[in-house]
Protein backbone atom coordinates (compact mmCIF):
# COMPACT_ATOMS: atom_id res chain seq x y z
CA UNK A 1 0.00 0.00 0.00
CA UNK A 2 3.02 2.31 0.03
CA UNK A 3 2.51 3.69 3.53
CA UNK A 4 6.16 2.89 4.26
CA UNK A 5 6.99 5.91 2.08
CA UNK A 6 4.83 8.39 4.00
CA UNK A 7 7.72 10.00 5.91
CA UNK A 8 9.79 10.39 2.76
CA UNK A 9 6.75 11.80 1.02
CA UNK A 10 6.13 14.43 3.70
CA UNK A 11 9.81 15.34 3.57
CA UNK A 12 9.72 15.84 -0.20
CA UNK A 13 6.54 17.92 -0.07
CA UNK A 14 7.49 20.10 2.92
CA UNK A 15 9.83 22.48 1.06
CA UNK A 16 7.12 23.13 -1.52
CA UNK A 17 4.05 23.55 0.67
CA UNK A 18 5.26 23.91 4.24
CA UNK A 19 5.83 21.21 6.82
CA UNK A 20 2.40 21.31 8.46
CA UNK A 21 0.46 21.29 5.22
CA UNK A 22 2.64 18.48 3.82
CA UNK A 23 2.08 16.33 6.91
CA UNK A 24 -1.66 17.02 6.82
CA UNK A 25 -1.82 16.02 3.16
CA UNK A 26 0.15 12.82 3.74
CA UNK A 27 -2.04 11.97 6.73
CA UNK A 28 -5.16 12.49 4.61
CA UNK A 29 -3.68 10.41 1.79
CA UNK A 30 -2.69 7.65 4.23
CA UNK A 31 -6.21 7.46 5.64
CA UNK A 32 -7.62 7.30 2.11
CA UNK A 33 -5.16 4.54 1.20
CA UNK A 34 -6.17 2.49 4.25
CA UNK A 35 -9.84 3.03 3.43
CA UNK A 36 -9.65 2.28 -0.29
CA UNK A 37 -6.78 -0.17 -0.55
CA UNK A 38 -5.22 2.05 -3.19
CA UNK A 39 -1.42 2.44 -3.26
CA UNK A 40 -0.11 5.72 -1.83
CA UNK A 41 1.81 6.48 -5.02
CA UNK A 42 -1.35 5.98 -7.12
CA UNK A 43 -3.30 8.30 -4.82
CA UNK A 44 -0.92 11.11 -5.72
CA UNK A 45 -1.53 10.66 -9.42
CA UNK A 46 -5.19 11.55 -9.05
CA UNK A 47 -5.36 13.82 -5.99
CA UNK A 48 -6.43 17.37 -6.87
CA UNK A 49 -4.44 18.69 -3.89
CA UNK A 50 -1.21 17.95 -5.73
CA UNK A 51 -2.18 18.75 -9.31
CA UNK A 52 0.72 21.20 -9.69
CA UNK A 53 3.67 19.74 -11.65
CA UNK A 54 6.22 20.49 -8.91
CA UNK A 55 4.10 18.70 -6.32
CA UNK A 56 3.55 15.76 -8.70
CA UNK A 57 7.32 15.51 -9.25
CA UNK A 58 8.01 15.62 -5.51
CA UNK A 59 5.33 12.99 -4.90
CA UNK A 60 6.84 10.64 -7.49
CA UNK A 61 10.40 11.20 -6.23
CA UNK A 62 9.48 10.02 -2.73
CA UNK A 63 8.99 6.52 -4.15
CA UNK A 64 12.27 6.43 -6.08
CA UNK A 65 14.54 3.85 -4.46
CA UNK A 66 17.60 4.53 -6.62
CA UNK A 67 19.26 6.90 -4.14
CA UNK A 68 18.80 4.46 -1.26
CA UNK A 69 20.07 1.56 -3.35
CA UNK A 70 23.11 3.47 -4.51
CA UNK A 71 23.83 4.59 -0.96
CA UNK A 72 23.58 1.01 0.27
CA UNK A 73 25.78 -0.11 -2.60
CA UNK A 74 28.56 2.24 -1.46
CA UNK A 75 28.30 1.08 2.14
CA UNK A 76 28.38 -2.55 1.05
CA UNK A 77 31.46 -1.98 -1.07
CA UNK A 78 33.28 -0.26 1.80
CA UNK A 79 32.41 -3.15 4.13
CA UNK A 80 33.55 -5.73 1.58
CA UNK A 81 36.80 -3.85 1.10
CA UNK A 82 37.43 -3.82 4.85
CA UNK A 83 36.71 -7.54 5.06
CA UNK A 84 39.12 -8.26 2.19
CA UNK A 85 41.82 -6.25 3.97
CA UNK A 86 41.30 -8.21 7.20
CA UNK A 87 41.25 -11.55 5.40
CA UNK A 88 44.48 -10.72 3.56
CA UNK A 89 46.22 -10.40 6.93
CA UNK A 90 45.12 -13.80 8.21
Amino acid sequence: NGLLFSDALAGKLAPLMGRGKAHDLVEHASMEVRRSGQHLRAFGLTAPEIAQPDLQAAWASAFDLNAAIMSGNGATERAASAIRAILSQL
